[in-house]
């Protein structure tokens, strides 16, 4: 009978060991395509933002200004108050 019990007691364990080797292997398995999407979802969004001259291709490197040059003329902007106290 002893021989029975022990038996019982170790495939009991080896149940419990499979089923929670499962369970974190699953879990694992889950957050690693989890991040996978995400870091795809990231290079999607970088390509999509290059394509359409949004984002800065060489960080840290500021875009090339373009200058123009001419003569202005500078206008009074009606939507701006001057605030300045009159003398």
């Amino acid at each position: 009978m002893p021989n029975l019990l022990q038996r019982i007691f170790v495939f009991a364990g080896t149940a419990v060991a499979i089923g929670i080797a499962l369970w974190l292997s699953v879990t694992l398995f889950f957050v690693i395509l989890m991040i996978g999407a995400v870091i795809g979802a990231l290079l999607f969004a970088r390509q999509f933002l290059l394509e359409k001259g949004i984002l800065n291709p060489t960080p840290g490197v500021p875009p090339v200004a373009t200058i123009i040059e001419g003569e202005f003329e500078q206008i009074e902007n009606p939507m701006v108050r001057d605030e300045t106290p009159k003398v």
